[in-house]
Parts: structure tokens; C-alpha cells; sequence
């Protein structure tokens, strides 16, 4: 399987936060097919691939979320609904929006227009199925998860529209290559988390995190392309490349280690400066246990947070050989393996 072929099975999964679980359990099962040692899925959910070298190596994470914004049903107003959000959503977006009801089965639903001008409010919008007040009853309960509806259109110039690409794209990217790299080359014992419940706090990835006990961790999301409106300090360019992080919250060796990698190799990245906060599950990993030192390498996306989110697959190349790369430098193997021998001295 190729990238977009991963991405793709990936993006028809229903994983709005707090549903990975059942979806999180098919693709072990569809991730079993590749060269790794063990695929498995935790108490949360949580999607653990594991690749080791020859000899034995200090662990390092690398960590994707699984999960996307989305909603849940809260009320059933005779034949329409009314949802609630779950994780951040621009209301904008919704007015004749298409999405998913997932209840005893799938349903086709349309938000409402709202009535009037002015700013607009979840609580005035419905979705509508399709289904009188009983049909309705019968499949779809108060709690259940509702998604986008999107799929993935080819764009020109490389790049692809759709749902969930937040942060799919990365989960798919980081699948290809651990996959790819042999493990003769291998600097690191490989853990790749492909986490839950980014999009509501990050508790999946602190979890999991932990549990591998590694001395690094290169944490990928998606960040901001250029567009109208976002300064150029604070995004990158489609089709130009990985971006990462320069953040109190970042290791400054991990993330120099990096840089360097991407230049030696002559792979186009973009530093972005984010003082304080990446927004990714950095902010957790990092606290985790006696502290796991991290970076943060990222795509730019366009329409983040929307079910029209765009990439460009460039990106996602250079960000495969830039992690293939990473993983196998004996030298960032050694730095951070010594630095844990001497914390536990």
C-alpha cells in the first residue's frame, strides 16, 4: 500500500474523539500487513506499531493522532437533531454542511441554514437525515458520534482535499516510513503511537507515551499553510516542505538534530517559532513519567478544523525520508541515550 492508499483507509474510519476504539481495532488488523514486529491497540484505544533493530536500542516514539473533530447527537427534535461539538469547529463551516450519524447505522444528514444574519451558533442549527420522528428514533440514540462527509479529491499541483487529514496525513506518513526503513538501519527501538483523544486534551499519547519508555519523541501534526489572514512567521508553504518547531516546550538538541539531518540531506523544511505552546501532544508526552525530551515536525494544512482540509503529498514525501532519516542517526541515538544513563545515575 501506498501513501494515499493508507490515508485513505485511515480518512473512512469514524474517529471522532472519544469512538477510536472500535475503528482503532480494524486498522490493527489492516496494519498487521506490513514489515512490523507487533501491531496493537491499548486500553485507550490507542494504535501501537513497533519496529526493532537487530540490536538491541534505546526506544523512541514517534506519535500521530488518529482522532478528528466532530460531534455528538444531543437532542432528537422530532425528525431533525441537534449535536454538540467535540473538539474545536469554526460554526461558520456548518450551515449546509454534509455529514455522518453513525447510529445503528450510517446516516446521511445536512445541517440546516441558520435564520437571519449574524454570527452563527450551533445550538440554532439542526441536522436533518432524511428520516420521519420514528425511523429516526430507531436508529440514531442521544451520545452517538456524528462526522464530516467528505471524501478525498486529487487537486492539481500534488495536493488532496478532505476530512480528518487532521492529522490522518501524518499518521499515514509516519506509517510509510517505519515501514520502509530497514531495520539493519535502525538507531532507535521504534514505537509509533497513532494516538486518541488529541483533539479533547492528549491524554492518549501521554499514556502510551509513557508506557514505551523512550528517551525521545518526534511528535507530528499538522500546522498552518499560508493563507489570507496567518502571518508568515506562523505558517508554511504547500509543497515546501515539513515544518518544525522551535518551542519552550520542544528539546533543543531533538530539534537541532533534525534541522541538521534536513539540511544535510537537502530536504526543504520550515523553522516556526512557537514560544510557548505547539498546540500538538507535545504539551503532554514531554511531562510524562520523569520528562521525555520531544520535537515537533509538522505538515502545513489549509482549511484545518473544516472537511475541506488540504495538503500537499510533497510534503508528506519529505516528511517520510526526513523521519526515515531521523530514526536511523546513530549520532541523536547516542546523545539522547547517554543523557537518560546520566539522569538515572
Amino acid at each position: 500500500m501506498n501513501y494515499l492508499e493508507i490515508l485513505t483507509s485511515l480518512v473512512s474510519a469514524m474517529t471522532v474523539s472519544g469512538f477510536e476504539k472500535v475503528s482503532s481495532e480494524s486498522l490493527c488488523r489492516l496494519l498487521c500487513r506490513f514489515d512490523f514486529d507487533s501491531v496493537s491497540c491499548d486500553r485507550l484505544g490507542n494504535i501501537i506499531i513497533r519496529k526493532s533493530p537487530e540490536l538491541q536500542k534505546s526506544a523512541i516514539v514517534l506519535d500521530a493522532h488518529l482522532d478528528e473533530i466532530g460531534f455528538r447527537v444531543r437532542e432528537i427534535c422530532g425528525s431533525l437533531l441537534r449535536l454538540s461539538p467535540v473538539g474545536g469547529i469554526d460554526t461558520v463551516i456548518l450551515p449546509a454542511s454534509e455529514v455522518t450519524v453513525h447510529g445503528k447505522r450510517d446516516l446521511l444528514g445536512v445541517f440546516s441554514l441558520p435564520d437571519g444574519e449574524g454570527e452563527v451558533k450551533l445550538d440554532s442549527l439542526f441536522v436533518d437525515p432524511g428520516l420521519s420522528e420514528d425511523e429516526l428514533k430507531k436508529v440514531v440514540s442521544i451520545g452517538d458520534g456524528v462526522s464530516f462527509r467528505a471524501p478525498i479529491t486529487q487537486m492539481i499541483n500534488s495536493r488532496l482535499v478532505g476530512r480528518a487529514f487532521d492529522d490522518k496525513a501524518l499518521a499515514a506518513a509516519l506509517i510509510c516510513a517505519v515501514a520502509e526503513v530497514p531495520r539493519s538501519e535502525l538507531a532507535f527501538d521504534v514505537h509509533l503511537i497513532i494516538s486518541t483523544r488529541e483533539e479533547i486534551g492528549g491524554a492518549g499519547a501521554a499514556y502510551a507515551a509513557l508506557c514505551a519508555d523512550p528517551v525521545g519523541a518526534v511528535i507530528c501534526d499538522v500546522n498552518f499553510a499560508a493563507s489570507p489572514g496567518i502571518s508568515e512567521d506562523e505558517s508554511g508553504k504547500l509543497g515546501g516542505g515539513p515544518m518544525v518547531s522551535l518551542s519552550a516546550v520542544t528539546d533543543r538538541e531533538m530539534t537541532d538534530a533534525i534541522l541538521a539531518i534536513a539540511d544535510k540531506n537537502s530536504i526543504s523544511v520550515s523553522p516556526v517559532v512557537e514560544s510557548t505552546s505547539t498546540g500538538t501532544n507535545a504539551s503532554h508526552v514531554y511531562v510524562a513519567g520523569h520528562g521525555i525530551p520531544c520535537a515537533v515536525v509538522s505538515m502545513p494544512e489549509a482549511g484545518m478544523h473544516t472537511a475541506s482540509e488540504c495538503i500537499s503529498t510533497r510534503d508528506a514525501e519529505s516528511l517520510i525520508r526526513l523521519i526515515k532519516l531521523t530514526v536511523c542517526d546513530v549520532p541523536l541515538a547516542e546523545s539522547l541515550t547517554k543523557r537518560e544513563v546520566a539522569f538515572n545515575v
